[in-house]
Formats: structure tokens, sequence, C-alpha cells
């Protein structure tokens, strides 16, 4: 008669991590089409291209984790250099890299994003940058400065946090596309203190594999790309 022989295999204790956690990341965002902060959202606006796009939760905002996709009825191009800043563009790229995109000028940013959500604000950004970068936190006041700031905010964002940076560049104000493959651009909802035809943008650079994100104002012609934060 034959025994069942069990064989049985020993294992090494692993180490165990203990990490700490702020009470703003165990809190839960609901969003505002059901579901929560993280879950995918569905933008149905346009009943013709219907986008599906993901959020991600940073501190206690909800972010789109990627760019805004949404043209609507008003956005062709035919209008870019009539000085309304109030046009968009959207490119279908060969490239795969790039895919999809989606160019606003400052005007049309504005009311883009779909309802229950907004174009973030210059200070939407420094509280993001503030929450992922590991040295300077939210508040610090390198966030305040110009040009490229912050200690990895930039590196993380590129390749360690599911913001799906990927370097669509911008279009200038004569209509032409600049710094593909090499930069990416994003408008805020703030304008500039000093020049009503500028506003704060926000940009990260491949070229250079700056470990900051950049920080300035520029023409509200130009054509940048936009997120959006949860309107709560």
């Amino acid at each position: 008669m034959m025994e069942n022989i069990v064989r049985k295999k020993s294992f090494k204790s692993s180490e165990v991590k203990v990490y700490e956690m702020d009470e703003e990341d165990c809190e839960i965002i609901f969003l505002p089409s059901g579901g929560v902060c993280g879950d995918n959202i569905i933008d149905d606006r346009d009943s013709e291209n219907i986008e599906t796009y993901k959020t991600v939760k940073i501190g206690d905002q909800c972010w789109f984790a990627e760019n805004l996709r949404y043209t609507g009825s008003g956005c062709s191009g035919d209008n870019w250099t009539d000085g309304s800043y109030n046009d968009c563009i959207a490119f279908d790229e060969e490239d795969e890299e790039l895919e999809k995109i989606v160019y606003y000028q400052w005007g049309a940013a504005q009311t883009a994003c779909p309802p229950g959500w907004r174009l973030p604000s210059d200070s939407d950004w420094k509280y993001l940058e503030g929450s992922i970068d590991t040295k300077y936190g939210v508040g610090d006041a390198i966030w305040d400065q110009t040009g490229i700031r912050g200690y990895n905010i930039g590196s993380k964002l590129r390749t360690e946090y599911p913001f799906f940076v990927i370097p669509v560049g911008y279009i200038t104000p004569a209509e032409e596309p600049q710094e593909q493959l090499a930069r990416i651009f994003w408008w805020t909802s703030s304008e500039s203190t000093d020049d009503t035809t500028e506003a704060w943008y926000r940009s990260i650079e491949y070229v250079s594999h700056s470990m900051g994100i950049y920080r300035d104002e520029a023409v509200k012609a130009n054509g940048y790309t936009i997120r959006c934060v949860l309107d709560n």
C-alpha cells in the first residue's frame, strides 16, 4: 500500500515594510458620475466622439490622469489667429507616441472640462507639485518661483506616477507645432497679474530629462494641452 507523500517547502521570512500614510491618503473621493477617484470616467458630451479618461488621486484632489481630448462644436481651428484666444485644434497623429491631441488656447480651456470638473488653477498645480515631490512639500516657497522648480516632481510624473505625461509640444499663435516629442505644456486657469494677454502654465521637459517642473507665463494665443481637476 502506497502512502501519500506530502512535500513541504520552507520559506524564509521576507522583510516587512511599514509605510506612514497621511490622513488624506486614506480618504475616498467620490466622482459626480459615480465611482471613486482612480476609476475611469466617460465624457459623452460629444456623441460622435465619446472619450474615456483615467483619474488619479493626488493628496485630497482628484485629477485627470490624461490630457483632455474634448473638442465640441466651437473648436475648429478656424479662429486660431483672430485674437480671441478661444479656439482649439485637434490632431490625430501618425506617431503612436502622440495619438490624438487637442491643443487649447487659454480662453477655450476655461470651459472645456466636463461638468463637475474644472481647469486647474496655478494654486492647484502648486498643491499637486508639493504633494508628489519628495523634498519640497505643499506650501513650500519654491513653488512660487518661476522656471524649473522642485527636486523630483518632473521625474516622478514622467516615470512613476500614473499621470501619462506625453511630450506633445504646443501650437504657436501662428498655428505652428513646436517642441513635439521634447516637452509638454499645460494651461492653468490663472491669468497673469501683469499682462492680461498672458496666463500661467506648466511644462515638463523630456530632452534634458529635467527632474523639476517648469512654471511661467505665456501668451493666451498659444495652444497647450490641459488637465481637469474635480471641482469639490
